[in-house]
């Protein structure tokens, strides 16, 4: 495909994306963190140099990050970050049906409005700003689509 792409005039100008939905359906059951392990590459030889980010990401973030990738400065609305951002800490949001959790390096927790349902490797003490972070998005993104103003016009 990259073979043919490049010889295309829009080559230079295009930003690939590739990653996958989700982990295989045969691995439900297994905790948060192995669920949500897919990958991400982005492939645009003529915007950005090769490199790895280590960051922990989600999908959420992608548009963040093709927002800061291509320095759009139009409002948008979105529960991920950039993962170029140099603000960016080591935490991801992530969604599961209507479940938000928060996943860092220890491990995960998930919630519903402001009740938790799920938790594994979390550790209360370090991670008591990303949990706040957790709930204000829950109840954010929860009041947001009730009233159907995800975005404001």
């Amino acid at each position: 495909f990259f073979k043919l792409a490049k010889k295309s005039s829009w080559f230079k100008n295009t930003i690939f994306i590739i990653t996958g939905d989700h982990t295989v359906a045969n691995f439900r059951g297994e905790d948060s963190k192995k669920n949500h392990c897919i990958p991400l590459v982005i492939y645009a030889p003529y915007i950005l140099k090769s490199g790895v980010i280590t960051t922990i990401g989600s999908q959420l973030d992608i548009i963040p990050t093709l927002t800061d990738l291509l320095n759009l400065k139009a409002p948008y609305t979105a529960l991920g970050r950039s993962l170029f951002s140099k603000k960016h800490k080591n935490f991801a949001i992530f969604s599961e049906g209507n479940l938000l959790g928060i996943l860092n390096k220890n491990g995960y927790l998930k919630c519903a409005e402001k009740k938790v349902v799920e938790v594994k490797g979390w550790n209360k003490k370090e991670s008591e700003e990303e949990k706040k972070i957790l709930f204000s998005l829950v109840q954010s993104t929860y009041t947001l689509l009730k009233r159907n103003r995800w975005y404001l016009k």
